[in-house]
């Protein structure tokens, strides 16, 4: 597997393109507002945020609350 996997690197190393480098920008916090705007003003960003919050929520909730009691009656 290890020589596999050195194989592959190597032909991926030889075949992708090389990447240009290009200057940054001087106003970078103009950049990353724009880039903020763009994710928080696609509605599909706002719906992955607020499953994956609803989905986070229960588990934190659960452990905190109720983990160490659940865990001393199953033990």
């Amino acid at each position: 597997m290890g020589i596999a996997g050195l194989a592959i690197g190597v032909i991926l190393w030889l075949l992708l393109p090389k990447e240009e480098i290009t200057k940054q920008k001087d106003n970078w916090l103009k950049s990353a507002a724009g880039a903020m705007k763009i994710v928080f003003s696609n509605p599909q960003s706002i719906l992955c945020g607020m499953i994956a919050g609803l989905l986070f929520i229960p588990t934190t909730i659960f452990d905190m609350v109720w983990g160490v009691i659940f865990r001393m009656r199953t033990d």
